[in-house]
């Protein structure tokens, strides 16, 4: 007797595809500050795919409807990353950042603050720097004062204390020499700070509120081993920040930091644990507790790309359960692409969002196959979770 066929929800993994490369590529060819590669990028798409679609209709031939959508796709991909990645490329800040000026800047944090060590070479000292990710607000000079709200990223040798200190979402101002951003970079410039943060307006209390989870996780393992109070953390929320430059060496040579990233294995068993609690409660109850944990979990652990991409392939999967309509994982994980990817298309040339969205998409196309082969083709006394184990790691 056959087994009844599985037809599986794929209708936005077209778009999804073609969005995400058009968007890739028009990202990363542009912050290459490459004129001449981007307008060949923008020639490309911009009169391609309308030629493609003026030529069918002269033809009389009529496009499928997949081909449409991705057609389509690619040319909103191409618009998206051009109106994220012309501020940045483009903006007024950049002359400044060649000129090596220094100027006083307000700016909203975005980032965590992490702490680097590095040897001083007038004394061969080792002196902790500062670097945090920023959105600047404004930047005036003595001749000069430019509103333009454009990320950049800070680096702080001096004031260490003060700059720790900060919050994401705090708004501060300070003097800084701006440097010129590498090609590739997100940012439009890079800023040494040469004064302390003058905090303009505190971070909200959301954000202080996450920031106290993540500091009494690490106060309380402060008894533990010292790879443990490096590890929890990790493991728990993505606060790397005890990790030590040896032990990050060695889960590099092992293939392992991939365990101190939040992924969708933190979101599942966050989802699983909330309907568990709640198994006797409505359906409408226990979902709208799951999307308010999830959210608080998002901002708690900080948005990188790979939690984003868990978050709203869970929203997509808590809404449908909530509609009473079951949703394929498979098109829960396409229409997060597409939604990151529209409202952040720098995101689509990330490591962590390429990898994320690969790994969840080998997982949800692969494993059964892969399960199916190795039962076949293994010894019967293995067991299953050995088997599972290792459909996961393939």
């Amino acid at each position: 007797m056959r087994s009844p066929i599985h037809i599986v929800d794929a209708r936005f993994v077209p778009p999804a595809i073609s969005i995400w490369l058009s968007t890739a590529t028009t990202v990363l060819i542009g912050l290459q500050r490459n004129p001449v590669e981007l307008i060949l990028v923008i020639t490309i798409f911009g009169l391609g795919i309308p030629g493609v679609f003026w030529w069918h209709r002269r033809k009389h031939i009529s496009l499928s409807a997949i081909m449409r959508v991705v057609l389509g796709g690619a040319l909103l991909g191409l618009v998206l990353s051009l109106t994220r990645i012309l501020p940045i490329i483009h903006s007024p800040i950049i002359a400044q950042a060649q000129n090596h000026s220094i100027t006083e800047f307000t700016a909203t944090v975005t980032g965590d603050p992490a702490v680097s060590v590095r040897q001083d070479r007038l004394n061969w000292d080792n002196s902790q720097r500062v670097s945090m990710r920023i959105k600047l607000e404004s930047v005036v000079s003595p001749t000069t004062m430019i509103v333009s709200k454009v990320p950049a990223y800070l680096f702080a040798g001096r004031y260490v204390a003060q700059y720790l200190a900060l919050v994401p979402g705090t708004t501060f101002s300070a003097n800084a020499r701006l440097e010129p951003a590498t090609p590739g970079s997100p940012d439009a410039t890079y800023l040494t700070a040469l004064t302390a943060p003058r905090v303009i307006k505190g971070a909200p209390r959301y954000q202080w509120f996450a920031k106290a989870l993540r500091d009494r996780l690490i106060k309380a393992l402060s008894h533990t081993p010292t790879d443990a109070q490096a590890l929890v953390p990790g493991l728990a929320l993505g606060d790397t920040r005890s990790v030590s430059p040896e032990l990050l060496k060695a889960m590099r040579t092992t293939g392992l930091t991939h365990l101190v990233a939040v992924s969708g294995a933190n979101v599942t068993i966050l989802l699983a644990l909330v309907f568990g609690a709640l198994a006797r409660a409505s359906r409408k109850v226990r979902v709208t507790v799951a999307l308010f944990i999830l959210c608080a979990f998002v901002i708690v652990v900080r948005p990188q790309p790979s939690v984003l991409r868990a978050a709203v392939m869970g929203l997509v999967l808590l809404i449908g359960i909530l509609g009473k309509q079951k949703t394929d994982a498979l098109n829960a994980l396409a229409i997060a692409v597409v939604v990151l990817v529209t409202l952040d298309p720098l995101i689509c040339a990330t490591y962590g969002f390429a990898l994320s969205v690969f790994a969840t998409a080998g997982l949800l196309v692969a494993s059964e196959k892969l399960r199916h082969l190795l039962f076949t083709c293994l010894p019967k006394s293995i067991p299953v979770w050995v088997v599972d184990g290792l459909v996961v790691t393939l």
